[in-house]
């Protein structure tokens, strides 16, 4: 309580009617009922300097920064991953970007429909890399399976539940 007094106490010696002036304008001071003595040149009719302090839109503020720490510190960083990169939207993380550092009139990023656009055409680009990469390891298959059949002068049969081919007679089998 003593700051509270000790600074009403110096705002009241040194703040003089310019300062408040230049601080809110004449205009508010005189909305306020704030006027100036023209005798001492006190200001008059200031409200009482309590110590309350209002401090508005700190919870959204302090939201802002706690998801622009978690867009930075993960969703960027999973967004550069090739496994996770598939399942991440870029424009709505720039969006979310722009929003939470307050830079909207700056014009940076495209509009939606742009956006849209290039998310259309990259998802098309990575289907047909999946699609490209299963005909190669189908590829892949048919050359294994074929080397196998190859080396073994016959088809490869396995037995139940996909377990190893089952032993001829005679071959240490019981029948």
């Amino acid at each position: 309580m003593a700051a509270i007094d000790t600074a009403r106490e110096v705002i009241e010696a040194f703040c003089g009617w310019n300062d408040y002036v230049a601080l809110v304008g004449e205009e508010t001071l005189a909305a306020a009922g704030v006027t100036q003595d023209p005798d001492t040149g006190r200001v008059l009719g200031l409200p009482p300097f309590t110590g309350t302090v209002e401090a508005s839109g700190i919870q959204s503020l302090m939201r802002d920064a706690e998801v622009l720490d978690y867009l930075v510190h993960v969703v960027i960083p999973l967004a550069n991953n090739p496994r996770f990169a598939p399942f991440m939207r870029p424009y709505q993380i720039l969006r979310a970007l722009e929003k939470r550092t307050n830079l909207k009139d700056e014009d940076l990023w495209l509009d939606a429909d742009a956006a849209a656009n290039i998310e259309q055409a990259e998802v098309g680009q990575f289907t047909q890399g999946i699609h490209l990469n299963l005909l190669g390891q189908r590829a892949q298959m048919a050359q294994l399976v074929g080397a196998l059949l190859a080396g073994s002068g016959g088809p490869v049969v396995a037995g139940e539940g996909g377990g190893p081919p089952p032993a001829a007679p005679g071959e240490g089998a019981t029948v």
